[in-house]
């Protein structure tokens, strides 16, 4: 691709992504987004070091420093080493996971998690858990309406090796209804519901990072037959640092109408979950962070553990997270050892 195209692309994305700010609490809410955080600033309180913390973000927009070196006439290695330097970028919490994705009225109704205290971080309730899930399904939305509108415009982008995203066409759509979904728990008595489930963890030690991320869920092959659907819902996970560890909370939920199919939808997710990614064991904490370094949308570190890293920890964290999003051509190869990001 030559410069002139790559740079304009670059430009149009951007545009798509201001385009794409609004309220994403409901269909109908019309009203102008603020900056809201997808993961409270006091969870990131706990982690920062004078103020900042470390963010890694697959849309926080598009580093100046790629924008300037394409204007110099940079070769892709360069452009390449330009978007690495800038994930993770130490942000003011004020500034990290921010994003124009709700209105204020629609994120006053966020503040119940906003602070740790309103929260049993030891046994989180419904109501609390389901807020996470849709704060975070809310920015995925933002996310992948620009993304949705930017690869509308030019059909054949290739993003193979930029943070532009590779979003189905569906996306969209797919997580229309998981949204209804969890509107209709949150409003539910005691904020249950039968369709949204969560599974808990708590991992021990000190507090090194915050996450949220969520994503629609397609049904695996041969477990619910869908004629006309290639999704069943949405799952997703959030992470909140504290005195003495991190709360880690995988959520999921059915569109399915109530009843076997719906069942066996939920019964397989939780499987999923249980065996491939949070089977308890010295492991977990392994499991957990190759998740967050490959789906997350928003990730947050300590300053204190992000520079106590050797530099060879730094480069497979960066590396896990780029070649997730295709930035990195080469097949990403795992650490010995792997990676905790909660040590």
């Amino acid at each position: 691709m030559a410069k002139k195209d790559f740079f304009t692309r670059l430009k149009a994305w951007e545009e798509c992504l201001q385009a794409a700010d609004g309220c994403y609490y409901t269909t109908a809410c019309k009203e102008p987004a603020i900056g809201a955080h997808a993961v409270s600033q006091a969870w990131l309180q706990t982690l920062a070091s004078q103020g900042k913390v470390y963010w890694f973000s697959r849309h926080k927009g598009l580093p100046k420093g790629m924008f300037k070196a394409l204007k110099q006439g940079a070769d892709e290695s360069t452009l390449l080493q330009r978007q690495r330097e800038s994930q993770p970028s130490l942000e003011p919490i004020g500034r990290a996971t921010r994003a124009k994705f709700c209105c204020e009225q629609h994120d006053r109704v966020f503040n119940a998690i906003d602070s740790r205290d309103n929260m049993d971080l030891q046994n989180p309730d419904a109501y609390h858990l389901n807020l996470m899930f849709h704060r975070a399904l809310l920015r995925q939305l933002h996310v992948d309406t620009a993304a949705k509108t930017w690869r509308s415009q030019d059909p054949e982008v290739d993003a193979m090796w930029t943070s532009l995203p590779t979003v189905d066409g569906d996306s969209v759509d797919n997580l229309q209804q998981p949204r209804q979904v969890l509107l209709q728990a949150l409003g539910a008595k005691q904020g249950g519901s039968w369709c949204v489930r969560h599974l808990v963890r708590h991992i021990p030690g000190r507090p090194r990072i915050a996450a949220a991320h969520a994503t629609s869920w397609s049904p695996a092959e041969g477990m619910v037959t869908m004629a006309d659907s290639k999704c069943t819902g949405a799952c997703g996970c959030t992470v909140i640092p504290h005195d003495h560890g991190h709360l880690v909370v995988y959520h999921y939920c059915t569109t399915l109408p109530k009843g076997s199919r719906a069942k066996q939808d939920l019964a397989w997710k939780e499987n999923y979950l249980l065996t491939e990614v949070i089977k308890d064991g010295p492991n977990l904490p392994f499991r957990i962070s190759q998740d967050l370094l490959e789906l997350c949308e928003e990730l947050c570190i300590a300053p204190s553990a992000w520079n106590a890293y050797p530099n060879s920890t730094r480069k497979a964290i960066q590396d896990r997270f780029l070649d997730s999003i295709g930035i990195e051509r080469k097949p990403w190869v795992p650490p010995r050892g792997g990676i905790n990001l909660f040590a």
